[in-house]
């Protein structure tokens, strides 16, 4: 490498200028290493830039430029009534668990919208209607019942009108993550063959022979989902509580159950842990297995992607199995094109991990990598059409970015 600004690998310097003192060999020569320098990622900073803290109320008023206003969500009902207020909600009707009939007071027909007025006018900014009746509804009757923290109706509705739509491959991958998770729910003597179950359960959902319907209060029954172990038969109920969060019921059909199991940080539901966490500056923050993940929409290429990672103390993910892939996946929507750590850089078709650890779980989607026209060593996750495996792409792509933090 030249040592003199304006220099290309190999050249020779020359020094215009004639009143310049003369440099020895000694002068142009390199200083030792004891290593080789590495160039396919940048220098890890002393101080690390902690991730700002994120909250769905951020959120919201990251999305509308306002902070939230409970008198500021207005209720559509099927006679095109409009309440406005979350005061207008009937909660005495919840009582009786029916979510997909929620009502206002004073009105027996059913909400039908949900919208997000302007402060103290009348434009629409935002409006929710279908699944996001039923999570409503759902979280009346948690909080009315008194299975739900004080106020995650208000937080239900706040999250509903500023969350991103879970795409299909976020909810399997989240699926996956939910039957390992609920795995220390089953008795012991049912564990290993549960386990099974499950597994045969998400081969048939990311198969397609198995489909579930996004956003429903049900949206896989145990009756479709029974899985036949040694034995014993295993059923399923896939759900996606509050409208969004997915669920997981469980049994063993005759014996126990069901048991449920909801994806969120404390493991319950609650105003202050809502499951799906919400994203603010472009990214989402979330934990499994003990280890703190940052997924930023970027885009970025490769080398701008690992020095902000390297800024907050870490490095692009590393992902050791299926269940940390499928955690991944579904942190967010854009997680199906995310970048992550594993290049060739170094050796073609040699792979390792941007901590230098080698591969040892690999999980190519069909025909890949290519290394098409010699220029792909990096790798992103893509989605199939109910899976989400993973593909080489050149270095220098722009793409949302998946970091693993200390």
């Amino acid at each position: 490498m030249c040592v003199v600004t304006g220099c290309t690998d190999g050249d020779v310097p020359i020094l215009e200028d004639a009143s310049a003192p003369d440099l020895t060999m000694d002068d142009l020569a390199m200083p030792d290493l004891a290593e080789p320098p590495d160039l396919t990622t940048p220098p890890r900073d002393m101080a690390i830039k902690p991730v700002a803290p994120c909250s769905w109320r951020d959120r919201f008023a990251e999305v509308y430029g306002h902070a939230w206003n409970k008198g500021d969500v207005a209720f559509v009902t099927t006679d095109n009534a409009v309440a406005r207020g979350m005061d207008k909600l009937n909660f005495a009707a919840q009582k009786t668990q029916v979510p997909d009939i929620v009502l206002v007071n004073g009105n027996t027909n059913r909400i039908k919208e949900i919208r997000l007025l302007e402060p103290g006018g009348a434009k629409v900014l935002a409006s929710k209607s279908g699944a996001h009746i039923y999570g409503l509804g759902y979280s009346m009757w948690l909080e009315v019942n008194g299975y739900g923290e004080s106020g995650i109706t208000e937080m239900t509705l706040i999250r509903q009108l500023s969350q991103e739509t879970a795409s299909y491959q976020q909810l399997v991958g989240l699926y996956r993550v939910l039957t390992k998770t609920s795995e220390s729910q089953v008795p012991v003597a049912d564990r290993s063959d549960y386990q099974q179950a499950a597994a045969k359960l998400m081969t048939a959902i990311e198969s397609g022979t198995l489909t579930f319907g996004i956003g429903t209060g049900h949206a896989a029954d145990f009756w479709q989902t029974a899985q036949t172990v040694n034995g014993k038969k295993f059923s399923f109920q896939l759900s996606n509580g509050l409208g969004m969060d997915p669920q997981l019921g469980l049994q063993r059909d005759g014996v126990w159950g069901p048991l449920w199991q909801t994806y969120s940080p404390g493991g319950n539901w609650s105003a202050t842990a809502p499951g799906m966490q919400p994203k603010c500056g472009g990214c989402t923050v979330d934990k499994f297995a003990g280890t703190s993940y940052l997924l930023c929409d970027g885009p970025k290429d490769r080398a701008s992607a690992q020095a902000d990672c390297r800024s907050h103390g870490g490095d692009l993910a590393t992902v050791n199995d299926v269940f940390g892939n499928s955690f991944l996946r579904g942190m967010a929507p854009s997680a199906g094109t995310a970048l992550v750590g594993l290049n060739d850089l170094a050796e073609t078709g040699k792979y390792v991990w941007a901590t230098g650890k080698a591969a040892t779980y690999l999980n190519w989607a069909p025909g890949q990598p290519d290394h098409y026209l010699n220029s792909e060593h990096c790798v992103q996750l893509t989605d199939g059409r109910t899976l989400t495996q993973w593909n080489d792409i050149s270095c220098a792509t722009p793409l949302p970015y998946l970091c693993q933090l200390p």
